[in-house]
């Protein structure tokens, strides 16, 4: 499977092979006998690997140790696991396996593991509570060896019965790693940052092409050991230099027979190495070596506090190790070893669990004195040829002959279970996490449980998760099913409304539950809907085939949202849907939805209220014919997240949208408008990638307090990531208004770096705002808002349900100033108008975008706006401008014009003004296709030869773009 071969003689000769063969030569000739190139794990030419993988040829660039994705390393994840695919095992990820416990009942097993979605880990306070399970006759322990060993210690707390041994008999294989530094030879171990062959003038090599064996004939074979040469990976190559040249200063030791014209160059590269950096010089000429030898395998791996801990007597207090084995070794008695020769755990001193098998590196007992995954791969090859045998089952061992289909293995299973697609049910909805705590009895009486044994109908939520309750099992309850319905009208009180659970659970010991539950929300204050939206009254049930009415009723209990969980609730809510605009949708839906029922329940007293208009939630108004999105969530150097989208229409650009504040990457896709930018752009083969920084709507973190600097970071990151996804050393971007100035502000300071391009909208560095704006800067609205009303949020969106206040600054905001024309009634607007001025002008846009708006507008942060106002105050901080943008004055984006043309000259840089247009409308704008984006396609196309990708002679990305080669895939947005 693994198909390992030699680094081929007729490939470019890479400087460490070649000297590590002269050193062994050096060392005599013993060890230069023993020199031959080691048969690896990688591939050196374009192919179909055993499993059926598609594989390509490596690009000999050396960062193989921290992974790298030309495809031609052969893992496991290149042949094992896609082959295990391909015959019918069904992969999940996301998964971690935490204890394994037999069943006394069935003596069937037990696996418990952890669901490692990241919203889940918010409440993993007891992990233990929050396990889920399955339950198998065979299972295969295959974690590594620190996984196999921590699966089974815990194990063993929790009741499993294991040998003595589990843990001991660790050993690091007698694994060294030497450093040669500033040798006479070049030996360019370094990778390039990039993996990029073109940037590098000599191939590093795959990490291991060279060996010096000395294990093979030696009288004592434990005397036996073999050096390699190793890489380092280039992101690490700046540590790797600054750890050499302390550590040559600290522990460094000179070849006692250097000349005096050896140490010269010696010291002249040390010289020089700081500023040449780790391509030439010391570091050049450094080889690394690998070796592998024989320990006395005396380590002990405990579990402490629930976590492991490795002791090993003579080494220092961290063992460094790339290949830790032992731990649950082999052995003929369970008093010997942790497992017998066939990989079966064995209970006691003879006896085994017959359904229980460790196969991995963990059950070695000794080192090896060379690299061990070929031993692993025969001792797990060998365990399940003997299972196998055990149970008269037949392996086909016969290698497939034709490449994976990954949209249809070779093999299927029918399962004797239906399992629900989640991803299609939740399309266009909303997933969260909670966690509820309480009590539970079979004494509680009260009439309020009764609402709970409801039935429930269509439209339901799909719940997921455990059930922890020491009265029904000593183990978490796995929920099966469940079901979840939101404010369901409850005709029998007034003005009331229930959310309802209803769960069916599994225990360990194989009985099954029925769980119910309902929430009541009556009219009350805010504080009594706290209470009531966070407390849940249960019922228990026995689940059988009977009817309702005459099922066992186990016990009644009630549970509530403790303030801290609900705290990290609000963390957890997250659109769910293959697409942007399920997603959008939903989120709008649920808040409207949310918020409303509340609010209706809280202000009761004001009821009733009739409006002309309340903002529904809006169906597609137009249909996109888009490539299928991609998505990525990034994190900046503070630790924001953000996501950045693409749409990959072909091979030119890419390009990177970046929105303003209080809006989402949505302001560029919307289907609101008939034509937008983003798909003008898709359909003449460009590569776009938009970003929701920590500003966006759609990201939790608008919630909070953030600076321009803040969001700077956001888009640094989301700058290096296109850079690493394309492989391009330069992209474009397109910003609009705060996206501008944060663009300039990174530029400016170096945070952002690899733009080629940029086209930015309404300002630059100089944001000079408009005459109202000036007025309101003036006047310290914003400091009052922020310290006196102790507001920390202005959110742009509102509606007929909203509290007093905000209808009252509804009212006042028709008479906010606006230019001749601009007036209307939709109070977003008005809204808009006043934090920012007004966005566009209303001939220039059509009735479905100014009524929908809050599609992506939404909150933005005070402190972002009052940083905005003091770089207003100072004047401080290409070009497409509106002439009648009121948000930012004319002489805004000029004067940073003129400033950069100034510096750089004049042909650089492009200033436009749009006639007859405001701010966004620039984008948004009916005939904007024909006014502005022709001019920005222009400017995209003249520029293309100084940045993005490479495009060969005669290429056509708008005739050849994936986009276009399935136009016939419509994807509605």
């Amino acid at each position: 499977m693994f198909q390992p071969c030699q680094y081929p003689a007729h490939f470019p000769e890479l400087p460490k092979l070649r000297t590590l063969e002269i050193q062994a030569r050096l060392l005599g000739k013993e060890y230069h006998k023993n020199f031959y190139r080691a048969p690896i794990t990688v591939t050196f030419e374009n192919r179909v690997n055993a499993a059926g993988v598609r594989q390509r040829a490596s690009t000999l660039t050396g960062n193989d140790v921290t992974g790298i994705n030309d495809g031609s390393k052969n893992s496991t994840l290149m042949n094992y696991i896609p082959d295990a695919w391909n015959h019918g095992c069904e992969i999940f990820c996301e998964c971690e396996v935490r204890s394994i416990k037999k069943c006394k009942k069935t003596g069937r097993y037990i696996v418990f593991y952890e669901w490692l979605d990241d919203k889940r880990t918010n409440f993993t306070d007891d992990n233990r509570h929050s396990l889920f399970f399955v339950i198998a006759d065979i299972v295969f322990l295959a974690a590594g060896t620190f996984g196999s060993n921590d699966i089974l210690l815990r194990s063993r707390t929790y009741g499993l019965n294991v040998s003595d041994r589990l843990g001991k008999g660790f050993s690091g294989n007698g694994g060294i790693i030497g450093l040669g530094y500033n040798t006479d030879y070049f030996v360019n171990c370094v990778g390039p940052i990039k993996d990029n062959t073109a940037s590098m003038k000599v191939p590093v090599g795959p990490c291991i092409t060279g060996i010096i064996d000395m294990h093979r004939d030696v009288e004592n074979v434990l005397e036996g050991y073999v050096i390699e040469e190793g890489t380092i990976p280039g992101s690490t190559g700046k540590i790797f230099q600054l750890v050499l040249e302390v550590g040559s200063l600290l522990i460094g030791t000179e070849s006692n027979n250097t000349t005096l014209s050896r140490y010269a160059k010696r010291l002249w590269r040390k010289i020089k190495s700081p500023f040449n950096g780790v391509y030439s010089g010391a570091t050049s000429h450094t080889q690394t070596y690998l070796i592998m030898s024989h320990d006395d395998n005396t380590g002990q791996i405990e579990l402490v506090n629930d976590r492991l801990k490795v002791s090993y007597n003579g080494v220092g207090s961290e063992l460094i190790t790339v290949h830790p084995i032992g731990g649950c070794s082999i052995g003929k008695y369970g008093k010997h070893g942790v497992v017998n020769h066939k990989g079966q755990v064995f209970v006691d001193d003879s006896n085994v669990h017959k359904g229980l098998y460790v196969c991995d590196g963990s059950i070695i007992p000794t080192a090896l004195g060379v690299n061990p995954f070929l031993t692993i791969s025969a001792l797990t090859e060998r365990i399940c040829e003997y299972a196998a045998k055990d149970r008269e089952w037949e392996i086909n061992y016969d290698l497939v002959t034709k490449p994976i289909d990954f949209d249809r293995p070779l093999i299927t299973y029918e399962r004797k279970f239906n399992l629900t697609n989640r991803g299609h049910i939740l399309e266009g909805g909303i997933s969260f996490t909670e966690v509820m705590r309480g009590y539970f009895s079979t004494e509680v009486l009260s009439a309020d449980y009764f609402a709970a044994e409801l039935e429930m109908d269509d439209h339901s939520a799909l719940i997921t998760g455990t059930v922890s309750c020491r009265a029904l099992s000593p183990d978490p309850l796995l929920v099966t099913s469940g079901k979840f319905r939101l404010f369901i009208p409850k005709t029998d009180k007034v003005d009331s409304n229930q959310m309802m659970y209803d769960l069916n659970l599994f225990a360990t010991g194989g009985t099954k539950y029925r769980f119910k539950g309902y929430e009541l929300i009556k009219n009350g204050t805010f504080s009594e809907q706290a209470t009531s939206t966070t407390t849940l009254y249960i019922l228990i049930m026995i689940l059988t085939e009977e009817e309702a009415d005459i099922r066992k009723v186990v016990g009644r209990g009630i549970l509530r949202i403790k303030p801290s969980d609900l705290l990290k609730q609000l963390t957890t809510f997250r659109a769910t849907g293959e697409t942007s605009e399920s997603r959008i949708k939903a989120i709008i839906t649920f808040k409207n939805f949310f918020v409303t029922t509340i609010l209706k329940h809280i202000f009761v007293r004001f009821l009733p209220l009739v409006y002309s208009q309340v903002f529904p939630v809006v169906k597609p108004f137009y249909y996109k014919n888009r490539p299928q999105k991609e998505i990525w969530e990034i994190t900046a150097e503070d630790g924001v997240k953000s996501l950045l989208h693409r749409y990959q229409g072909g091979r030119k650009g890419p390009i990177l949208f970046v929105h303003g504040a209080s809006m989402s990457h949505e302001m560029w896709t919307t289907n609101l408008v008939k034509n937008n930018i983003v798909d003008y752009l898709l359909e003449r083969g460009y590569d776009i990638f938009l970003i929701d920084n920590r500003l966006s709507t759609a990201n939790i973190a608008s919630k909070e307090q953030q600076t321009l600097d803040d969001v700077r970071l956001d888009q640094a990151a989301a700058t290096k990531k296109i850079r690493e996804i394309t492989g391009v050393e330069k992209i474009g971007i397109i910003s609009h208004c705060t996206g501008s100035i944060v663009t300039f502000m990174g530029l400016l300071d170096g945070k952002i770096g690899g733009v080629g391009c940029l086209i930015a909208s309404q300002v630059a560095m100089h944001p000079f705002v408009g005459f109202w704006n000036r007025v309101k800067m003036y006047l310290n609205i914003i400091p009052f808002t922020r310290y006196i009303l102790r507001q920390s949020l202005f959110d742009a969106r509102t509606s007929s349900e909203t509290n007093l206040t905000n209808k009252i600054l509804d009212q006042l905001l028709r008479f906010y100033p606006v230019p001749k024309g601009q007036n209307c009634r939709n109070a977003l607007c008005h809204r808009t108008s006043f934090c920012y001025g007004t966005l566009y002008q209303h001939e220039n846009i059509n009735q479905q975008i100014h009524d929908y708006q809050n599609e992506f507008v939404g909150i933005v942060n005070l402190t972002t706006m009052q940083h905005l106002v003091k770089v207003s105050k100072k004047k401080l901080l290409l070009n497409y401008q509106g002439d009648k943008n009121v948000v930012f004055d004319l002489k805004s984006a000029k004067k940073s014009y003129d400033a950069l043309r100034l510096v750089n000259g004049a042909d650089n840089y492009v200033y436009n003004e749009i006639n007859n247009y405001g701010h966004s409308d620039v984008w948004w704008g009916t005939n904007a296709n024909e006014d502005v984006f022709p001019k920005v396609l222009n400017h995209l196309e003249e520029t293309q030869h100084l940045w993005g990708y490479t495009l060969p002679n005669g290429f056509q990305p708008f005739d050849d773009s994936p986009f276009h080669k399935n136009r016939s895939n419509s994807f509605p947005y």
